[in-house]
């Protein structure tokens, strides 16, 4: 079957909705990924009869939440919300590109953000769906964003990150990490 809200949670085995008030959960987006209230709400009219899909509509964080919807930050959202029903949502969404390398995604901000925010208001866990390979970074910032990580696992926040699109991604003859899912 299609990986639908429905189809995900029996193939996860997850059986059942959030039940405590506080829990939340959040997405991050990045390079001109937006956020769109009509869509997400498609989305669930198409595909979560029957089933709980978010609680209610994601809040929105950071300076590009808004805009056109992105086909990757709505699938981040869609999917964390369908599987995680009746569960708070936030939508962290940030403009701009690494100083580091322009290249990529501009991950200081967004943990800077999740620094300045309290351990009462911040979701305790990220499912970020970007990456790049791990040498794109500098030695020096790849080191602070390993820091930054640290910093959030030690409040009791869980980041998850995807492994790439390529799977293990290969250049030379040689396999390339995808960061920061290897960090």
């Amino acid at each position: 079957g299609f990986n639908t809200p429905k189809n995900l949670r029996k193939l996860y085995s997850v059986d059942v909705e959030g039940k405590a008030s506080n829990n939340k959960q959040a997405v991050t987006a990045f390079l001109e990924q937006g956020h769109t209230t009509g869509s997400l709400k498609t989305f669930w009219k198409m595909f979560c009869g029957g089933i709980t899909c978010g609680k209610g509509e994601p809040k929105l964080v950071g300076d590009a939440v808004a805009g056109s919807a992105g086909t990757e930050s709505m699938l981040d959202i869609e999917t964390i919300t369908g599987v995680a029903g009746n569960v708070a949502s936030e939508f962290w969404g940030f403009s701009g590109r690494s100083p580091d390398s322009p290249q990529n995604e501009p991950f200081m901000k967004w943990l800077e953000q999740l620094s300045s925010t309290s351990d009462a208001d911040v979701p305790k866990i990220f499912s970020t769906s970007y990456g790049e390979d791990e040498g794109s970074w500098s030695y020096t910032a790849s080191q602070r964003l390993n820091v930054e990580f640290q910093k959030a696992g030690a409040r009791g926040i869980s980041l998850l990150y995807a492994a790439g699109d390529e799977g293990a991604n290969c250049k030379g003859g040689k396999f390339v990490p995808e960061g920061p899912g290897s960090s």
